[in-house]
């Protein structure tokens, strides 16, 4: 029987095509965050910890997690967990940043970044649930 499996040899199936393509746009958004400077709603909503310490070692959460995403992509269920945290954990923790600042004074847009973010986190979560027919996975499942 052929297999209709699309996605590239030693990737695991769809859940780490997804990994890659959420650690390539993780990428964007770190690189974004080191290179470009901060919008005044940005600076206006995370003035809180930039007086604390730069943005820019808060930016490289997302790189690490791009990364680390990227190379668990290449894993099997269950040892692909680690990547799901780390794509889970940059956009939860940036929520959490922006929810700091609204409770800081900032303004209630900020809200609006932390329900983004933290959007994101949960669609990592519902992925990481996910095992398609194609998925590589270590473990015996009993049906």
């Amino acid at each position: 029987m052929a297999s209709t499996d699309k996605s590239p040899p030693g990737i695991n199936g769809r859940r780490g095509v997804f990994q890659l393509l959420l650690s390539a746009l993780y990428l964007v958004i770190g690189v974004s965050f080191l290179l470009i400077p901060h919008p005044a709603s940005r600076r206006e909503a995370l003035g809180w910890i930039i007086e604390l310490m730069p943005l820019q070692p808060v930016a490289l959460l997302w790189i690490l997690a791009a990364l680390v995403g990227a190379v668990s992509a290449f894993f099997c269920r269950p040892k692909d967990w680690v990547g799901f945290f780390a794509l889970t954990l940059a956009p939860a923790v940036w929520g959490f940043l922006f929810l700091i600042g609204v409770m800081f004074g900032a303004p209630p847009l900020g809200i609006v970044s932390t329900a983004v973010y933290w959007a994101f986190a949960a669609v990592v979560m519902v992925v990481a649930g996910m095992q398609g027919a194609h998925d590589r996975d270590a473990r015996d499942v009993a049906l």
